[in-house]
């Protein structure tokens, strides 16, 4: 009796799962098309990253219809590697980066090129009345060049507008609730009095890596950096030189709502872009 419970427990759980798949967008017929176009472009292997949106955003449904497309890819050829998906998330974990930082495609590809990956398939969902429309792009990894797109649509399902709603919660530029935020109940913005530029890298320059590194800091009473966390991150070593400039920065502390100085969290903006000067913006 045990045994049967059991047995039924584990059937109910694969036919949800295959119900969930069903009410999905079907992704085959892309996984196919895909397919030859890695095949024509000679790539040796690829990694398919979360799909986000709609709105940018990362979702639930992003993450289900990329793991779809992967088992798909899978069955369509056997003349490129796929690589596990699992290890560009891992690598953002290990690095301590945003969940979301494959928005960025620049950040995608050269994690993949880290990853000794020769490229890689990103997806991106949009909603047109009610369509529900997906879109995947290969990319080289080694010059960052777009190779191919193709895109399908469906009604969308309730499975889908639910999956859609639920957002992939970011932790990573979370700070202890204890440290007020700058600019709320009566603490201002700490103002930054010595601010190195940020320097930009060769690759940077090479692949014309445009964007923002977000960061979220700690500003002590004193004006010295005491946390810094990313929020949002770009390739090529401009977040790692942000991080160590920006730990450099002497700032003006903020002031609590008794007029002393405090320790507050605030976030800093620094834009990057090769045919600028960089790194004096903040907020």
């Amino acid at each position: 009796m045990k045994h049967s419970r059991i047995i039924f427990l584990i059937s109910a759980v694969l036919l949800s799962a295959s119900s969930v798949r069903a009410q999905l967008p079907d992704m085959q017929p892309l996984a196919d098309q895909m397919a030859q176009a890695i095949s024509s472009s000679k790539q040796a292997s690829v990694v398919v990253v979360d799909f986000f949106g709609p709105d940018e955003n990362f979702t639930q449904l992003g993450k289900s219809l990329a793991d779809q497309f992967n088992d798909d890819l899978k069955k369509s050829s056997t003349q490129f590697a796929i690589e596990e998906r699992s290890q560009m998330r891992d690598w953002l974990e290990m690095k301590s980066l945003p969940s979301d930082s494959f928005r960025n495609v620049d950040l995608a590809l050269w994690v993949a090129g880290q990853l000794k990956i020769k490229s890689a398939v990103t997806g991106n969902i949009s909603v047109t009345g009610n369509q529900v429309v997906v879109e995947v792009s290969l990319f080289r990894v080694d010059t960052r060049q777009w190779v191919k797109s193709f895109e399908t649509s469906t009604v969308g399902s309730d499975q889908a507008q639910t999956l859609m709603k639920a957002l992939i919660e970011d932790t990573a530029s979370r700070f202890d609730p204890s440290v007020p935020i700058a600019g709320q109940n009566g603490y201002t913005h700490p103002v930054c009095s010595h601010c190195p530029e940020i320097p930009y890298t060769k690759d940077a320059l090479r692949y014309r890596v445009q964007g923002s590194v977000v960061l979220i800091a700690v500003i002590g009473a004193d004006g010295t950096t005491q946390k810094l966390v990313v929020k949002r991150a770009l390739p090529d070593g401009l977040t790692e030189n942000a991080l160590e400039t920006v730990r450099q920065w002497k700032f003006k502390p903020s002031l609590g709502p008794d007029g002393r100085p405090a320790t507050v969290q605030d976030t800093i903006l620094i834009p990057c872009h090769f045919n600028r000067q960089r790194g004096k913006t903040k907020r």
